[in-house]
């Protein structure tokens, strides 16, 4: 997904810089965030809690799929040396 134009749009209307890096940290940490609700959600249908198909299809399904995408995010060629 290309977001030079959007960034550039933002930071012209805002008179704020965006940190691509900064942006990035924040989506991966939103991921994570979502594989945690995701496994409570199956964890609230195999306790006993709650019987929901959907709770325990969300509590299966997305975690591994968010796990690959945060894989995507961080590989090794999204790393660089700091000097």
């Amino acid at each position: 997904m290309r977001r030079g134009p959007f960034y550039r749009g933002y930071e012209s209307v805002s008179g704020r810089r965006i940190d691509p890096e900064v942006v990035a940290f924040w989506e991966i940490m939103a991921h994570i965030r979502w594989a945690v609700i995701a496994l409570q959600q199956g964890e609230r249908t195999l306790s006993g809690g709650e019987d929901s198909l959907e709770l325990a299809l969300t509590g299966r399904v997305y975690p591994p799929e968010v796990e690959a995408e945060i894989l995507r995010q961080t590989g090794p060629d999204r790393w660089r040396a700091k000097a």
